[in-house]
């Protein structure tokens, strides 16, 4: 069998224009198109690597797995430390905070809020 794509990004249609959007985490809508997540306590699709208007396919980052580098993520909020997990947060940018319960990235370097930061992806996880 042959492979077929060395790392898990895709092509998708977005809803709305993601112009400008990379790093930013995306869902699905029920037409199989790309929007941006909007909710803390649901997993995230995958993270825009860049960010089309709806006439052209948007590259994402598949969070299920198959990523074998590493993506820039925007912050919502600072890191300060290199090694926490992140969070997304309802307007589909990333924080250290605990307060959210769905982790989908570690940090890889410090940054300021509206940052863009190397993270490492892996399947979204509920933590307690």
């Amino acid at each position: 069998m042959k492979l077929t794509r060395e790392n898990a990004i895709l092509p998708f249609t977005p809803a709305a224009d993601l112009t400008g959007k990379e790093g930013y985490a995306v869902s699905l809508d029920a037409e199989g198109k790309l929007l941006l997540h909007a909710a803390e306590d649901a997993a995230p699709f995958g993270i825009i690597i860049h960010g089309t208007d709806t006439s052209e396919k948007t590259s994402v980052a598949l969070l299920a797995g198959g990523l074998a580098g590493t993506v820039k993520l925007k912050l919502n909020d600072a890191v300060s430390t290199v090694g926490p997990l992140l969070r997304v947060t309802e307007s589909g940018t990333f924080t250290p905070d605990s307060g959210y319960n769905i982790a989908c990235a570690q940090a890889l370097e410090t940054g300021v809020a509206g940052e863009l930061i190397e993270a490492v992806l892996f399947r979204p996880v509920t933590l307690s």
